[in-house]
């Protein structure tokens, strides 16, 4: 056994299942904003949802100028829906004053509106809309079979478990509290919070550096070729895949060779292919 197993987590401890492209979404998240003053049609709002998310993406791959897309908080898109929308009204429940409409890139704080400040994406109102937004686009939400059983063992012999997510914090925090995950983790790293996402190396390497981790003693656990295993192998860690969406075994061992040519070190890549996660403590 390692000492420290790092997890990822939609498709390897939780299966999950979202459908962004549901109009009822769009109609549901339209009532929503209307709420607050701030007047969109389903299809517009989808429409200005896309085109911010592109928007802000692009932003910070020019400020930053990585390799790999940093990854955005998609608090600032949910907060920008409600200051640039098209057509408002007043609104006894409005959140925000009218210098956030009226300059919305540069009024940073604002006293009237505290929960829509910069940076301050897991309060309030934002963390309202986005959770409303999460729990209409979501139709499932359920922990694999063994996952808690996999991870009392891992406790039990004293390892330390760590979760390494590309994710939304906004998102995903809730659902560690709804399916019982989040005491087990000794640290929480999530792409929107940090700023950088997997495969990119940095974000692995934020984790070994914070907890003091050596990379021979650590295994990456996750179900996808690119951002799991590549992360792990680029890092020097090993890794185990797991199948959980039941990928050919030649197609899995074409990525893991793919993988092995770009990365030639010494971490080891395992492979799972009944996409058990008990199978890890074998």
């Amino acid at each position: 056994m390692y000492k420290n197993y790092i997890f990822d987590l939609y498709g390897t401890l939780v299966d999950i299942h979202t459908d962004e492209e549901s109009p009822l979404l769009w109609e549901k998240m339209a009532d929503f904003y209307s709420v607050y003053g701030a007047d969109y049609e389903p299809g517009e709002l989808r429409k200005a949802y896309l085109r911010m998310v592109e928007e802000e993406e692009k932003a910070v791959r020019e400020a930053e100028g990585d390799l790999y897309c940093p990854e955005i908080d998609l608090g600032v898109v949910f907060a920008r829906l409600l200051r640039e929308a098209p057509r408002t009204h007043e609104s006894r429940e409005s959140a925000h004053c009218k210098s956030c409409v009226d300059t919305p890139r540069t009024h940073e704080r604002c006293e009237d509106a505290p929960d829509l400040a910069a940076g301050d994406a897991r309060r309030g109102w934002l963390t309202a809309a986005a959770n409303i937004f999460r729990i209409i686009s979501r139709d499932k939400l359920e922990l694999y079979p063994h996952t808690i059983p996999t991870l009392d063992k891992l406790k039990a012999a004293g390892r330390k478990v760590y979760l390494l997510s590309n994710a939304q914090a906004l998102f995903t925090f809730p659902e560690l509290e709804r399916t019982g995950l989040l005491p087990y983790f000794d640290g929480v790293y999530i792409s929107s919070e940090c700023g950088v996402k997997k495969p990119d190396p940095a974000f692995m390497r934020r984790l070994l550096a914070e907890r003091g981790l050596d990379p021979a003693e650590c295994v990456m656990v996750g179900n996808d070729y690119d951002s799991d295993l590549g992360v792990a192998k680029a890092s020097g860690v090993d890794s185990i895949f797991l199948n959980t969406y039941a990928k050919t075994k030649g197609e899995t061992e074409a990525a893991v060779r793919r993988l092995r040519e770009r990365f030639p070190n010494d971490a080891d890549v395992r492979l799972i292919m009944d996409g058990d996660i008990a199978e890890i403590l074998m």
